[in-house]
């Protein structure tokens, strides 16, 4: 199972601990501890090699009954990926791996997640950013890369990873697979406008800020969850309704493929494995639909 762990990215790991635990949970009967570190012992003293096709059956059926397809076939995923270091490691042949794993992943049929956040709602953001402060300022280059980024990424960012003349930036996304992003327009003057108050110095792009605008230390960097608690700090400044850095993200790429963006393009753009992930964001059918229906009237007179 350490093995497994390794083999991912650090920023990777917490999600894939979270759902190890759940599926032990469920295969054992028993409440998960909270804590990552609780958990991570947890699922380290399970045998996990010893698991059986009809364990994993019983794991799916019970997932599908208990929570969403998509956080079932997380943990189903985070599962076969220990048996297959398992095998590879020799704990298992091949066979039983293969026999464990062959279970049916279980099906989607909900509506995509998320929302889209519009025009409107990104400037009310920005304006709760120009508040003067340097925390301002860096809260406006958050959001400048969470459009378009996963909040583990942003939180990642080296300042030796972003040139601030062409807004090309060097992200290192899951599976620590290595990606150019760009920058541009606003978003490349929020940046440029944090590195002015943050300075040239080598280490996170990011920085957490004390109230008087102090950065806290120069060597130490936000974590994901703090991009997170930013973002939606500035929300509600905004009085722009809820929405998740990953929302952001979502929009980034409606509002591509709306631009006209190659899907290939935007896919490696984005980091997607494949450019069917990237088209599950676009919502142009949907507004297409929507704007169909706006062509219909129904002779209902208010009274």
């Amino acid at each position: 199972m350490l093995v497994y762990l390794a083999s991912v990215s650090a920023n990777s790991r917490p999600t894939l601990i979270h759902s190890l635990a759940g599926a032990l949970g469920v295969l054992s009967n028993t409440e998960c501890p909270v804590g990552v570190d609780d958990k991570l012992r947890w699922i380290t003293a399970f045998a996990w090699h010893r698991l059986t096709h009809a364990h994993i059956a019983f794991l799916r059926s019970e997932l599908a009954d208990r929570c969403a397809a998509r956080t079932a076939n997380r943990c189903l995923a985070a599962v076969r990926g220990v048996l297959k270091s398992a095998w590879r490691c020799g704990l298992m042949s091949h066979e039983e791996m293969a026999r464990a794993s062959d279970v049916p992943s279980v099906k989607v049929h909900s509506l995509p997640a998320g929302r889209h956040v519009n025009r409107g709602e990104l400037a009310a953001l920005f304006a709760a950013c120009a508040d003067g402060t340097a925390a301002g300022t860096r809260d406006a280059a958050i959001l400048s890369l969470a459009y378009g980024m996963r909040r583990s990424e942003v939180a990642s960012i080296e300042y030796s990873d972003v040139d601030l003349e062409s807004g090309r930036v060097r992200v290192v996304g899951k599976g620590n697979k290595q990606r150019d992003c760009f920058i541009a327009n606003g978003g490349l003057q929020a940046l440029r406008d944090w590195a002015s108050i943050r300075g040239t110095h080598a280490g996170p792009l990011l920085h957490p800020i004390r109230r008087g605008g102090r950065v806290i230390d120069r060597t130490s960097g936000m974590s994901s969850q703090s991009v997170y608690g930013r973002i939606e700090r500035r929300r509600k400044q905004a009085g722009v309704q809820e929405l998740t850095p990953h929302d952001l993200r979502r929009s980034f790429i409606g509002d591509a493929l709306d631009a006209g963006v190659d899907l290939i393009a935007l896919q490696r753009l984005v980091g997607h494995s494949s450019p069917q992930t990237t088209s599950r964001y676009d919502r142009r059918g949907e507004r297409a639909a929507q704007a169909g229906a706006s062509l219909l009237h129904l002779p209902y007179v208010s009274r």
